[in-house]
């Protein structure tokens, strides 16, 4: 019985390593494009930008014609940060869950991702021509707690469906 139980245990923490070398990776990979320089980075969402002719004419590509409006490089490079955060999430959900941890701990989970966002932002305000924003950093919070509920859904449905076999 204990032998299973060692077993099982030490699968649970191969699970939670392997997420967490994903984790590393992509806090790697978010630090690397934290590292571009404005002019770089500029390049990158352009080129994508470049690439969707289908967004209607009323959205301005570069700047907004008239304040409050937004453009469609700015919501380019904001989905930019909401969508790496958003495998932060997941990833941080994935280990949560992986550890079978109580519901409190969600919170110091999603805290670590409110660390890396904050942290993520700091280091970009040392990079030539790029600035540290409180709203990126809340864009990407969102990201790391809408990746987190994801998971928790998405993992939910599979294990229901498990369960009804």
């Amino acid at each position: 019985m204990q032998n299973i139980l060692y077993r099982e245990r030490r699968v649970i923490w191969q699970k939670a390593a392997a997420l967490s070398v994903l984790l590393i990776a992509q806090i790697l990979i978010i630090t690397m494009f934290s590292s571009q320089t404005a002019e770089k980075s500029s390049e990158i969402s352009k080129s994508i930008m470049d690439k969707m002719e289908w967004v209607p004419e009323s959205i301005p590509r570069e700047t907004p014609d008239r304040a409050g409006t937004i453009s469609l490089h700015q919501i380019i490079r904001k989905l930019a940060h909401f969508y790496n955060f958003f495998i932060v999430g997941v990833l941080l959900g994935a280990i949560y869950i992986s550890l079978k941890e109580n519901g409190r701990q969600a919170l110091l989970w999603a805290s670590f991702g409110l660390l890396v966002a904050i942290a993520d932002e700091l280091h970009q305000h040392f990079v030539p021509g790029r600035s540290a924003e409180v709203y990126d950093v809340l864009v990407d919070f969102s990201g790391v707690l809408f990746g987190m509920s994801f998971i928790k859904v998405f993992l939910g449905i599979i294990f229901a469906k498990r369960c009804r076999k």
